[in-house]
């Protein structure tokens, strides 16, 4: 391999092509391909892919093997790949990742430019999990670092190496750095890699001037120049304008001869790349209808959000019509309010303990026994405002990696705080939007205020892997009331005040008023302008 490696290196500088290429080496590829666990992952893109040896690593499985896509700037480089490997694109700084959607991608840059190389990466990563393989001075580089943040990625350093060894010698020590990307899109969040990469790129290239007295239009002012019409059906001539110009453009070889165009062009390749293009155009329409139902998605707590985008997300090569869009919106209209139902429930129970709750006054059983032999399944009971939850695991600790914790605390802690807060905003309470950026400490009163200013909560979390609340007693009633009534444990108002020792004017004021959204995707969406 390294006799190999010397005569494409020699090839690469006669012809000024060597663009810092070192290749992986095989403890490096070894140990990625074994995190990946299930190499049978649908898709790989390697960028900067050089003769594509980790690809054909990756790829190299008896069953279920992914598909292999490069972007790779050396010609040279390029003829020693496998032929199952599809070169997507070449010059990695004219490229957009937005459109090429796969599981995993992978990248060994040029280190001299690491840094330009992963921003661009994490900010336009259509992508599950990224790996990196970068100098090791990348943890000191606080823009990469929070940019990681901004994407809501969780990183992990899986190991340490050198290339003193390697097929091409060099002095570098390099991180393999592990990118699981957030998956919380269609909220307007920073984390959404079309956002970014819109924010970014579009804008930019909507100021250039692409003829005289031509200027290529935003987004946004393509939408305000369609008149008439709603958001949807906007979208959707857009959508057609866009596909046009992209199948028109490739249509335009037709018009060279064929016998040129197979000695330039790998038609295989041309093929697999207008595909993946029009498959990224769907998705990045699709993206942005997502984006624009943050109205609902706000109203979800995490594990509702992901069963409710998750189809969403799975189906986005569908094409996208006015008639399907509208399909869409109904559909998630529809099962978001039974998630919002379902997850009140949910809440509701896996926060009670024998700690926290009180038996109405027509039920008689012991609620400790009801918790211990029935699983949890005990009912007719109401929930203290102070309430104490205990996970099987330290909320705090050295030992936690990035993706496990969140502003100081285990995930699994933080995220149960935001469902709590998420399930007071259906309840009325409109919590300051702070609450999901907070540094936390053992022991330490985090306060979380309504906007109103009115104290919605307290919370202290403890080491130990227990979370004291400290709630809103009207929130409490709320809470209580709402879950009983989805529970089918009071019928009505009437029976609430009868059984919480609740006064009846609250009671019927509190009855029935858990948020569902009204079935008009028009109104949920609003007009163009």
């Amino acid at each position: 391999m390294k006799a190999k490696t010397r005569e494409i290196l020699r090839d690469l500088k006669e012809s000024n092509q060597c663009w810092e290429w070192y290749p992986t080496t095989r403890e490096i590829i070894s140990l990625v391909k074994s995190d990946m666990r299930y190499p049978m992952c649908g898709s790989v893109l390697d960028i900067g892919a050089g003769d594509g040896r980790v690809l054909k690593a990756l790829g190299d499985v008896d069953f279920h093997a992914p598909k292999l896509f490069a972007i790779e700037k050396s010609v040279r480089l390029l003829k020693e790949m496998d032929p199952n490997i599809f070169v997507i694109g070449t010059d990695f700084h004219q490229q957009t990742l937005i459109d090429k959607q796969v599981d995993v991608i992978f990248c060994n840059p040029p280190y001299s430019e690491f840094r330009v190389w992963a921003e661009k990466i994490v900010k336009e990563a259509n992508a599950s999990v990224i790996y990196l393989v970068i100098p090791d001075r990348w943890k000191k580089d606080s823009d990469l670092v929070s940019l990681l943040d901004s994407r809501g990625a969780h990183w992990k350093v899986l190991g340490s190496f050198d290339f003193l060894n390697a097929d091409r010698q060099a002095r570098a020590k390099v991180d393999v750095v592990k990118i699981k990307m957030s998956c919380n899109m269609g909220q307007g969040s920073d984390t959404d890699p079309f956002r970014t990469w819109f924010d970014s790129t579009f804008i930019k290239e909507a100021e250039e001037v692409e003829e005289p007295k031509t200027v290529k239009k935003s987004f946004t002012e393509r939408m305000e120049m369609v008149q008439g019409r709603n958001f949807i059906e906007t979208m959707a001539e857009l959508y057609n304008q866009d596909l046009d110009k992209l199948v028109g453009s490739y249509k335009k070889l037709a018009e060279i001869d064929p016998a040129l165009i197979r000695e330039f062009v790998n038609l295989e390749q041309l093929k697999e790349g207008l595909r993946m293009k029009i498959k990224g155009l769907k998705k990045t329409y699709w993206h942005e209808l997502f984006d624009k139902m943050g109205t609902l998605t706000d109203r979800l707590t995490k594990a509702s959000r992901e069963k409710l985008l998750g189809p969403l997300m799975e189906n986005t090569s569908v094409d996208f019509t006015s008639s399907n869009a509208y399909a869409v919106v109904i559909w998630a209209i529809s099962n978001s309010n039974k998630y919002m139902d379902e997850q009140l429930q949910y809440m509701y129970k896996m926060i009670s303990n024998p700690k926290n709750v009180t038996n109405y006054k027509s039920n008689t059983h012991f609620i400790e026994d009801e918790w211990r032999y029935s699983q949890g399944e005990a009912t007719h009971y109401k929930l203290d405002y102070r309430l104490i939850h205990e996970f099987y695991a330290d909320n705090f600790g050295p030992g936690l990696y990035s993706y496990e914790q969140r502003g100081g605390i285990r995930l699994q802690a933080h995220d149960l705080i935001c469902d709590m807060i998420t399930i007071g905003h259906n309840l009325g309470f409109q919590v300051e939007c702070d609450y999901k950026d907070r540094e936390w400490e053992a022991g330490k009163r985090q306060e979380f205020y309504c906007k109103n200013g009115k104290l919605f909560c307290d919370v202290k979390a403890y080491k130990k892997g227990t979370i004291h609340f400290r709630f809103d007693p009207d929130f409490m009633k709320k809470f209580n009331i709402e879950a009983a009534r989805l529970n089918g444990w009071i019928k009505s108002p009437q029976e609430a005040s009868e059984e919480m020792g609740i006064n009846i004017t609250e009671a019927e004021e509190h009855f029935g008023t858990s948020f569902q959204i009204e079935l008009s995707p028009v109104k949920l969406l609003g007009d163009t302008k």
